[in-house]
Formats: structure tokens, C-alpha cells, sequence
């Protein structure tokens, strides 16, 4: 590292609270800037294929403000994110050429050749600045929970702090670039393969990004439909090319069968969490036990119409970090489940058919309150099949079906035993605040200092120890069962049918890659 580079961070550590806080003030009225105009003559990619998207024109495209699913997704074309996450979990930048951390600071190199769209080069400046629009918002502040603050150290120099070590910390990096001082406006700069056009109707490929030649559309037309119906009949009709769609969503949407449908994980992960106020489930070998009577395959094909991807941990399935051999050894085994229930000391003392917990010597039977919102599809069916599944040994669990207020005032509550829960999780799966005191998503109340230490420590290793950190994290977290994994969504990207090949859509971005799609 350079000397000059240490001594201004070290200078700056004193005052960061200021920095990642700058950009989080009141806001002015949004205002349009009409996008600029690239001079020179405009280059052609060699399909040209016409091409349209749905969007909500009265919605901001600025990536920070944007509340529709239509909008955040032309944005993926229009502004370039820091880092990319592929399907498979494995990390890259086109924006960052080197990268380096130590103790609690990383620095990362920036690629000044950049062009925006207003034409000027891309500078760490503007990475610093997008990174404080992402702290302060809603869409990506939950992901930020090591993060101190950033700086720039000249054009080509990024350096962000964290308040311990991460060194998973840029797959959490995968924010939109906008240009410095452009948070107020509808349409920022930004430096992806499209900008938008002069009047804001459609997008054009963007000369000066470095594979523009083979970017498959020279432009692509947003269209605005407002109704279900309408989105429903544009797509059938042509008239948009591509949707995203959430099945695991009640807002789901049904289209024809003859369509192309590839899929992207989230890391929005469902699990079953638990209230360590009540005495049955608040004993570590009981939780483990109930690993067994899940069937997550069956919960993410069936009832979840195939819709998610089954795991047994808070890291994702498809991550070279994922252990499938812990993830064996909670197979789905009533068997199992059985023998682990009587090895914690619930059996059937009386021979009554039905499993007693041993309370000061005396056997107390089983009633677990397990309450679930039944306005997402499928989790009703995934709680009631995992109930069915206990009491075939012997252990009663009474599934409640609330609202989303209902659920919601229950959980706060606490006025459960078991509940079923969905959160979207950092990408360093790093899920502290489901078991730190004051954690907003600690809602059965459970405290393990054990659990806060295995993840840290995975957090710290480095590439060489990174795998074996997250088996032992992995293994603690399976013994103790302080939650039960179920499985991460997925989305369908739907196409029409032999249009396009070379699509890879991941989360944060449908069009990742999109200069290798080629046009059929």
C-alpha cells in the first residue's frame, strides 16, 4: 500500500462517522434532467434487433429512489454495478481492476477509463458517493452491516472502512454507480451499456462502453402498461420482450407456456425461527431434531412450484462454500427425527402414542404454536406439511395462518412458539442481527455469543481458510439450530422463445453479461 494512501485513511478514520452519513440529509423534490447527448456518430451493433421493456414512467429510474420492479430493472442496463454476483456466487468487476484489505479497510482500485454517460471518466469520487446513496437507502441499507464509511484517495483509489474485519465484504458491493451530486435527479448518469434517450421514451447503447460492439440492441423502447391484464397481453402480444416474475409472491403473474424460462437464486432465505421463552422449543436438541421432519426438496419444487432451491444453512446452495455433506446430514428422515427427539429426552413416557417433554421430572405434552403470513404462496402448505410430518411421531404443532398485520403484531409480540419467517440476507451472509440482543430480526429472543463468534470469524478469514470457517460456522449453527434453514427463492426471467441465447441473469442483475446475449 502506499504510504500517502495509509496515512490520509488513517487521517480520515477519526472522522467517518461524517462521511458515510454525508448524502443521508433531507432531500429535494426530484427534478428531470434530460439525459446528455453523446456527440460523434453513433455506432451500430451488428443485430440491431428491436427489443422493449415494460416501465412506470410517474417512478424515478434513479436507482436509489425507483419503487417499481419495472424501473429497478431498466436500470440494470443504465447503471453499472461496483460488483457482480454471479449464479454461481463467484464475484467480478468491471469496474474494479485490483482489490486489497487488512484489518478493517479495504482499498480498491477503479478503472478510470470508464466513460459516464455525460461522457466524462468514471472516479472513485463517484463509486464513494453511490456507496452513501446505497447506506441511506431502503432497498440497500439491510446488507450494509460491517460497513463504517468510504472515501476517495484521487481519481483511481476507493477506500471503505468496516467496523470489524470482513473479508467477504464487495459481495455486498453490488450497488449502482450514479454520478457524484446526481442522487435528486430521475434519471442520473450512470456508465452501463445503455442511457436513455433524448426523450426519456427508450434506451440506446451507450458508444463508449468498452463492448459496445457487440451489445445485441441498438435500442430498446420502454413501453408503460399499467394493469395486470395489460403487462400480461404485451408480453403474449410482443410488445415487451422480457418479464421477471416472483411465484412465491401473491402478486404472481401467469403467462403462456410458450416461453423460455431461466431462473436466478435471491438471497431471500425462508426459515423457521423460534421463541426461546417457551420451554420445549428453547432446547438446542429438540430444534435439531425438527431438521428432519422438513423436506425442503419437496418445499422448494412443489410447494414453491420449483420456485426456490433448498438449503440446510444461511449461505448460498450454489457458493463453492457450501458444505453438501453437512447438508446431507439433515436429510429429511423421520427416522432421524425420532431418535434425535428421544436423544434431547422428549419420548412417549406414557405410552400414549404422543412424545412428552420432560419438565423437573414430569412429562408435559406438546403443543407448539406455529404461526406463518398467508398472504405469500406456498408457506402455508410447507408449515402444515412440516406439522403433518411431526405428528406422525408424536408431536403435536398447530399451524396459525395470520394476515401480513396480524403476523406482523404476533412476531412483535412475541406470541408464538415457532414462526415462519422470510428475510432477504446480506450477501456476506453475515445474519448477526437474528441473534444480537438488540437485532431487528432477533424476534424469538435468543442470545448466543457462540453464534455471533463463528460468523465473525468467518467473516475475518482469509482465501485460504475461508472454506473451513464457514464448514465450522455451518456445523455450530446446525448443532444449535437456532433457526431451520428452508431454501432461498428464485425468479423466473421469462423470454419468448428461441429469441435470444447467452443470458445469465443473477440477482441484482437480469442482464448481467448482456453484451454475450446474441439474437436468434
Amino acid at each position: 500500500m502506499k504510504k500517502d494512501t495509509l496515512f490520509i485513511f488513517l487521517i480520515i478514520t477519526v472522522i467517518l462517522s461524517l462521511i458515510f452519513l454525508s448524502g443521508c440529509g433531507e432531500e429535494k423534490e426530484a427534478e428531470i434532467t434530460p439525459p446528455p447527448k453523446v456527440e460523434g456518430e453513433s455506432k451500430k451493433s451488428d443485430a440491431g434487433s428491436s427489443f422493449a421493456l415494460n416501465s412506470n414512467k410517474s417512478d424515478s429510474f434513479n436507482p436509489y429512489q425507483a419503487q417499481t420492479q419495472e424501473n429497478r430493472l431498466v436500470g440494470q442496463l443504465v447503471y453499472e454495478n461496483i460488483f457482480e454476483v454471479d449464479e454461481n456466487y463467484n464475484l467480478s468487476s468491471n469496474v474494479v481492476l485490483e482489490k486489497e484489505t487488512r484489518d478493517n479497510m479495504w482499498i480498491f482500485k477503479i478503472d478510470t477509463s470508464i466513460k459516464m454517460h455525460d461522457g466524462s471518466n468514471l472516479t472513485a469520487k463517484d463509486l464513494t458517493y453511490s456507496l452513501s446513496q446505497a447506506f441511506g437507502s431502503r432497498r440497500f441499507n439491510g446488507r450494509f452491516n460491517t460497513y463504517q464509511g468510504a472515501m476517495a484517495s484521487g481519481d483511481d483509489t476507493l477506500i471503505v472502512s468496516t467496523t470489524k474485519p470482513n473479508k467477504m465484504l464487495p459481495y455486498v458491493l453490488n450497488v449502482p454507480i450514479i454520478k457524484a451530486g446526481q442522487a435528486k435527479e430521475i434519471t442520473p448518469i450512470g456508465c452501463g451499456p445503455y442511457m436513455f434517450s433524448e426523450d426519456g421514451n427508450s434506451l440506446v447503447a451507450f458508444d463508449e462502453y468498452k463492448k459496445r460492439d457487440t451489445l445485441p440492441f441498438d435500442i430498446i423502447e420502454l413501453k408503460e402498461y399499467e394493469t395486470i391484464e395489460e403487462r400480461i397481453d404485451a408480453f403474449e402480444d410482443g410488445e415487451v420482450n422480457l418479464v421477471v416474475n416472483d411465484r412465491t409472491g401473491k402478486n404472481s403473474l401467469g403467462y403462456g407456456g410458450k416461453n423460455e424460462i431461466r431462473y436466478f437464486t435471491t438471497l431471500n432465505l425462508h426459515y423457521f425461527g423460534f421463541n426461546m421463552a417457551d420451554e420445549f422449543v428453547s432446547k438446542p436438541g429438540v430444534r435439531y431434531a425438527m431438521q428432519f421432519a422438513l423436506n425442503r426438496e419437496e418445499a422448494a419444487k412443489v410447494f414453491l412450484n420449483n420456485n426456490a432451491l433448498p438449503t440446510v444453512a444461511a449461505v448460498h446452495p450454489r457458493s463453492e462454500l457450501y458444505s453438501q455433506d453437512l447438508a446431507r446430514s439433515v436429510n429429511y428422515n423421520m427416522d432421524s427425527c425420532l431418535t434425535s427427539f428421544n436423544n434431547a429426552g422428549v419420548t412417549d413416557a406414557d405410552n400414549d402414542g404422543k412424545l412428552e417433554n420432560m419438565m423437573y421430572g414430569i412429562p408435559v405434552e406438546i403443543n407448539v404454536d406455529l404461526i406463518v403470513c398467508a398472504d405469500g404462496a406456498g408457506k402455508g402448505d410447507i408449515a402444515r406439511k412440516f406439522a403433518k410430518e411431526l405428528s406422525t411421531i408424536g408431536v403435536t404443532v398447530s399451524v396459525r395462518e395470520l394476515s401480513w398485520q396480524d403476523y406482523n403484531t404476533a412476531l412483535q409480540e412475541g406470541e408464538f412458539d415457532m414462526y415462519y419467517a422470510e428475510v432477504r440476507i446480506p450477501g456476506d451472509f453475515n445474519i448477526q442481527n437474528m441473534f444480537e440482543e438488540e437485532g431487528s430480526l432477533n424476534f424469538g429472543k435468543i442470545l448466543d455469543d457462540e453464534l455471533i463468534y463463528v460468523i465473525d470469524d468467518f467473516l475475518a478469514a482469509g482465501d485460504d481458510t475461508r472454506a473451513d470457517k464457514c464448514y465450522n460456522m455451518m456445523n455450530v449453527f446446525l448443532n444449535k439450530s437456532p433457526i431451520i434453514p428452508i431454501c432461498f427463492e428464485r425468479r423466473e426471467l421469462i423470454m419468448h422463445r428461441n429469441f435470444v441465447t447467452g443470458v445469465d441473469p443473477c440477482d441484482g442483475n437480469v442482464f448481467f453479461g448482456v453484451a454475450n446475449w446474441r439474437i436468434h
